[in-house]
């Protein structure tokens, strides 16, 4: 997307290596065989295509425990079944914790973050966060899993990112501040 008139979107530095580009076995491997692997980064890719994985994953699991539930199957397998579906939402459920903490890392905040899902803006900021790119400096929690690439010592990114005080400042405080810049072109025609 070419358009930069958004203030989500932030071109990288094109001076500074990319974030790597995992492959789909990467992607499975990092999700699904290390949920517990906290210290580390994944890219805004890997994290929405684990999401959409885990996604379907939830809703065939939930459509096999309802139809065995709803069935006439036999006592002993409803169990059985019971049982798998819920060490298949607690899988899930740990692996897209540890993709939402190493995403966290990946844009330069603390996994501690994740307790702000917890609440309405909370949550509304950590899904701001994940649609960032990646911050191409050095964090302190670790590389990224698959890929020995790494930022140079003491990079500090041109591109500001707001912090959740000023997006809430802007858009809840500043909405009545009248003394912004003069409207111009289309504004003025439909003032007058």
């Amino acid at each position: 997307m070419k358009n930069n008139n958004y203030y989500f979107i932030r071109p990288y530095d094109e001076s500074l290596p990319k974030p790597p580009q995992e492959s789909f076995g990467q992607i499975l491997n990092e999700v699904y065989l290390q949920p517990f692997n906290w210290k580390g980064r994944t890219t805004r890719k890997s994290f929405w295509i684990s999401f959409l994985i885990n996604a379907i994953i939830s809703i065939i699991a939930s459509i096999l425990l309802g139809y065995a539930l709803n069935s006439d199957l036999n006592l002993g397998l409803k169990w059985i079944d019971g049982v798998i579906a819920i060490l298949v939402f607690v899988w899930i459920f740990l692996a897209g914790l540890g993709q939402r903490i190493r995403r966290l890392h990946d844009v330069g905040y603390s996994g501690y973050w994740y307790w702000a899902a917890f609440t309405g803006y909370g949550a509304m900021f950590l899904f701001y966060l994940d649609l960032q790119p990646s911050v191409q400096r050095k964090v302190k929690w670790g590389k990224y899993l698959f890929s020995e690439q790494d930022y140079p010592e003491g990079h500090e990114e041109k591109v500001p990112v707001p912090t959740i005080g000023q997006i809430l400042k802007e858009h809840f405080f500043d909405c009545f501040k009248w003394n912004a810049e003069p409207l111009t072109g289309l504004g003025q025609l439909l003032i007058k």
